[in-house]
């Protein structure tokens, strides 16, 4: 007889799915990119919300900056901006 599903994983996929330590890597490399794509808007983000938390988050600005990672950032603004000046 066959096994009953309470989902629509077929049995032969299930031995595929993801472990708790690829979840925490992704998870991890997730943080990562949005740091990378949000690193300014967090650092202002933090000057209204958290200002005991400013002082952090514009040192990790800096820090990114300085290593040239803030170009991401910067791309995706000018991206922004093109498009709602094209709508």
């Amino acid at each position: 007889m066959a096994e009953k599903q309470s989902d629509a994983i077929a049995g032969q996929n299930r031995e595929r799915l993801a472990t708790p330590g690829g979840v925490v890597v992704m998870t991890l490399a997730g943080a990562v990119v949005l740091l990378l794509l949000c690193s300014h808007g967090l650092a202002e983000w933090a000057d209204r919300q958290y200002p005991e938390l400013a002082p952090y988050a514009h040192w990790l600005d800096e820090a990114l900056a300085q290593v040239g990672l803030s170009a991401f950032y910067d791309a995706l603004r000018s991206l922004a901006r093109m498009l709602a000046g094209a709508a």
